[in-house]
């Protein structure tokens, strides 16, 4: 018959289970910080991670390269805060949310330079912080899209500018944008044709025509050519113009955008008068 373990005897299995169960457990949390300082040593972006009062508990060494200053002299700003010279977010929102991303941060280079950050702020238990900011680098992409503004704004002025009566269509045949001497010739303000459709400017008698001919060859990508059609001033006088266009498709065929050209037949005839 076997013998009953004693009560101290199964007291010190239970201490045994406990602390094998203790070392398992510290070798899983210690496994676990390694991956995690692993990750956040090798990413791509900037890491910092703050305690609930913002105090930078932890620095992923790349941060130098987005601030230019060494970990060190990250560490001897003290809060986020500082070194950010302001607050990303409020704490209550994020612990609330649990994750706040897409703040855009402007901050200045060591060097002098300006950069934009996007910031992600996260609230997390690792290290014993609570917060953790990942930084990217978007400089490069915000310079582009001022550019692409730039771009878009010269060529609008160009557009508008046009000696030329000029307007572009979207696909449904409505005006995004007319030339000022187009305005002038029609007698409105350009506040009152954007968004009207094209038709509206053309005679009863003209509009099948217009819809007829310009729509059907427009929309098979065809150019358009000296198509005749009246068109009707803001005051109700009519004139006779000679139109020209060309269509906009992307990758898949499907038309975007009519860009036409409009020529006075009476400035024409005045032309041929003079000459």
């Amino acid at each position: 018959m076997d013998r009953k373990p004693t009560y101290e005897e199964l007291e010190n299995r239970v201490r045994d289970l406990e602390e094998k169960e203790a070392r398992e457990q510290s070798r899983s949390t210690e496994s676990h910080k390694s991956v995690y300082r692993s990750m956040l040593e090798n990413i791509s972006d900037t890491v910092i991670v703050t305690d609930d009062y913002g105090y930078i508990i932890y620095v992923c060494p790349n941060t130098t390269i987005n601030f230019g200053i060494s970990v060190d002299q990250v560490y001897e700003f003290g809060t986020i805060e500082k070194l950010m010279n302001g607050r990303l977010c409020r704490y209550s929102d994020l612990y609330k949310r649990g994750e706040i991303s897409n703040i855009e941060w402007l901050i200045t280079h060591a060097s002098g330079e300006k950069l934009h950050l996007l910031v992600t702020a996260k609230s997390i238990d690792i290290y014993g912080g609570k917060v953790m900011y990942v930084m990217r680098n978007i400089t490069e992409r915000v310079q582009l899209e001022e550019q692409l503004k730039e771009s878009e704004l010269r060529y609008r002025s160009l557009f508008e500018n046009a000696p030329v009566m000029v307007h572009l269509l979207d696909s449904k045949g409505r005006l995004l944008m007319v030339s000022d001497t187009w305005l002038e010739k029609l007698g409105y303000s350009r506040n009152e044709v954007i968004g009207r459709h094209s038709d509206e400017f053309v005679t009863g008698e003209s509009r099948q025509q217009f819809d007829n001919i310009y729509w059907q060859q427009a929309f098979k990508g065809e150019h358009v050519k000296n198509v005749s059609f009246t068109m009707m001033r803001k005051n109700g006088e009519t004139f006779d113009i000679l139109l020209s266009a060309t269509s906009e498709k992307d990758s898949g065929g499907n038309v975007l955008t009519f860009f036409a050209v409009l020529i006075d037949v009476a400035d024409i005839n005045q032309q041929k008068i003079s000459s």
